[in-house]
């Protein structure tokens, strides 16, 4: 686990911003993780492909060659960076393969990026794919015609 820790925390040293593309979102159930330790910065995109796991949240598969995933970028705070890093990870299920950190090199910075993990991967499926790649767009729809439609 120490072995692990250490990696991670190497990305994270290494990311400037945040990207979060779902429930992490503003809005979205799991946005008060960052409320209080990263500052919002702007919407943003990635490149990938968005599938949806049982409903509930999203999974990114990063694809230069995709079109754009909608989400976020928050700049950490310095005090918070460890606290929200342990939670985040927590919350994606690192251990478990759910998810895995990814740094990004971008024009504006190096963005952080929790991307599909091997634990996942099975969901990443044609019949799965989140049409225009915006998680909160597809949740909206999705709750306005009810779960039977």
């Amino acid at each position: 686990m120490r072995w692990y820790r250490q990696k991670v925390m190497a990305f994270w040293h290494r990311a400037a911003l945040l990207f979060v593309y779902g429930t992490l979102r503003q809005g979205e159930c799991n946005h008060g993780l960052l409320r209080g330790r990263a500052d919002w910065v702007r919407e943003a995109t990635c490149r990938g492909h968005l599938y949806s796991v049982e409903d509930h949240y999203p999974a990114l598969s990063l694809d230069k060659a995709a079109p754009p995933v909608v989400g976020e970028l928050y700049t950490p705070h310095p005090a918070a960076r460890a606290a929200l890093m342990i939670d985040l990870d927590r919350l994606e299920g690192i251990e478990e393969q759910y998810y895995r950190p990814v740094v990004l090199e971008r024009p504006d910075g190096t963005w952080l990026v929790y991307a599909v993990g091997s634990g996942l991967e099975s969901y990443c499926r044609p019949d799965r794919r989140i049409a225009g790649g915006d998680w909160c767009r597809y949740r909206a729809g999705r709750d306005r015609l009810g779960p039977n439609e």
